[in-house]
């Protein structure tokens, strides 16, 4: 049993995106299974507190979300 799980920040996420792939823009023969259509990342909006910034698989773009909503998924990862 693993306890280091935690939420990636923006940037790690973006470092997944294949940006020439497209639903979803990860890169070919990722190992990924089933992969949603938005992960919610660590980093809160400087702008307003209560959003953070959400990857949009799909296209690989990048938005905030409202905390406060289940739009989207935790993608976690272990600390290295």
């Amino acid at each position: 049993m693993h306890t280091d799980w935690r939420l990636p920040n923006i940037r790690e996420l973006e470092s997944l995106v294949d940006i020439n792939s497209h639903s979803p823009a990860m890169p070919p023969n990722h190992p990924f299974a089933r992969i949603a259509d938005g992960y919610w990342s660590s980093t809160t909006s400087v702008y307003e507190p209560s959003y953070a910034w959400v990857l949009y698989s799909l296209d690989g773009a990048i938005g905030v979300g409202y905390k406060a909503k289940t739009d989207f998924y935790a993608w976690a990862v272990r600390r290295s």
